[in-house]
């Protein structure tokens, strides 16, 4: 059983399943509720209509939100800081960014870039250049293919995509069968 000490705490499976769990679950359900509490209430209660004879308050100007913005920053900083300085958190070894934990495994999602960060020769500040700039350039495709409507065009993209998704699912198989030969 893998366990590690942070802070003078156990953090073993158990824990980090807790916490993957309450980040992709518990976290955004919540979300997801209040917002249809929000919603629901406008609703129901409805908005506030403006009334002709009433004068009108004034308006808020970018600069006050700006203004208020600033003010919480600074507000939630000093909360912040003052936590950190009253309960300090130890440290513990040094982290490496390039040495994994033994006995961590990659979730399934991360199984290509697992692979292309093993295998592929080369440094491997390079190979996370090449995942970022891969990422980007697949966020980015929809942004290049706005100004060009041709039906030519739709299926030049179309197969760009078939052939990032074939790429992807091709490096995650590779990367389920180095995980598994580990």
């Amino acid at each position: 059983m893998l366990a590690y000490l942070v802070g003078g705490k156990v953090v073993n499976e158990d824990v980090l399943t807790r916490f993957y769990v309450l980040h992709l679950l518990i976290i955004p359900g919540l979300f997801m509720g209040f917002l249809y509490l929000t919603f629901a209430t406008l609703r129901r209660v409805g908005l506030s209509p403006l009334a002709a004879s009433a004068p009108q308050a004034p308006t808020t100007r970018y600069r006050e939100h700006l203004l208020s913005m600033m003010v919480l920053s600074v507000l939630a900083f000093g909360v912040l800081v003052t936590l950190a300085v009253l309960a300090p958190l130890p440290f513990q070894n040094q982290a490496d960014a390039y040495q994994t934990p033994p006995g961590v495994q990659p979730p399934w999602y991360m199984l290509a870039p697992y692979a292309m960060i093993e295998r592929l020769p080369g440094p491997r500040w390079i190979k996370g250049a090449g995942l970022s700039v891969a990422s980007l350039a697949v966020l980015l495709l929809p942004f290049a293919a706005r100004g060009d409507e041709t039906p030519a065009a739709r299926r030049r993209f179309r197969l760009w995509g078939v052939v990032a998704i074939a790429l992807w699912v091709a490096l995650a198989v590779f990367g389920a069968v180095l995980d598994r030969s580990r």
